[in-house]
């Protein structure tokens, strides 16, 4: 049977030592993550940012966080039980508009160039994206978001895009 309640499924996921999680071969963040936000667009009169700064900010540590800890790598690594919130960024569609996979790369590679997220091995870069901006890869149509990796400097860097639900036919 089905747990009846979100917490009653962590509690049970935890109880199984797996958390839903399985493990598929790669690589594993061994060190404390510190998350980024790059927030692409119009966020003028969002509400989202001090919810979503909010939201990581106490994320750590949380019974629902702790979930992404049970899963371990070949070597028996766990992931950290911490996050830290370590920073954000503004970007007024310096890329435009409408953004393909490669402009949120490109969008996110002009801010660690300019100095306004730091390039960052530990670091976790999520590029939100506002209702007036078009992700144009699939988004709403194939993928609510994606993750992905890139070098940039010679370092690994893992990001994200998270992009506003409003751009979605209902």
């Amino acid at each position: 049977t089905p747990p009846s309640s979100h917490a009653s499924y962590i509690d049970a996921a935890m109880a199984a030592g797996k958390g839903g999680l399985q493990y598929h071969g790669g690589a594993v963040l061994t060190r404390t993550p510190h998350v980024y936000f790059l927030w692409y667009g119009n966020w003028e009169k969002s509400p989202a940012i001090p919810i979503l700064t909010d939201f990581v900010s106490s994320l750590g540590g949380s019974p629902y966080y702790l979930l992404n800890t049970l899963p371990q790598d070949a070597a028996g690594r766990h992931v950290p039980k911490s996050i830290s919130y370590s920073g954000s960024a503004s970007d007024d569609h310096s890329q435009g508009d409408r953004l393909d996979a490669a402009g949120v790369l490109k969008a996110l590679k002009a801010a660690i160039r300019r100095g306004a997220l730091p390039l960052d091995p530990n670091g976790i870069y999520f590029v939100l994206t506002s209702a007036d901006v078009e992700e144009t890869s699939g988004f709403c149509a194939d993928y609510c978001s994606w993750h992905h990796h890139a070098k940039i400097a010679g370092i690994d860097v893992k990001y994200a895009f998270v992009g506003d639900p409003d751009r979605c036919p209902s």
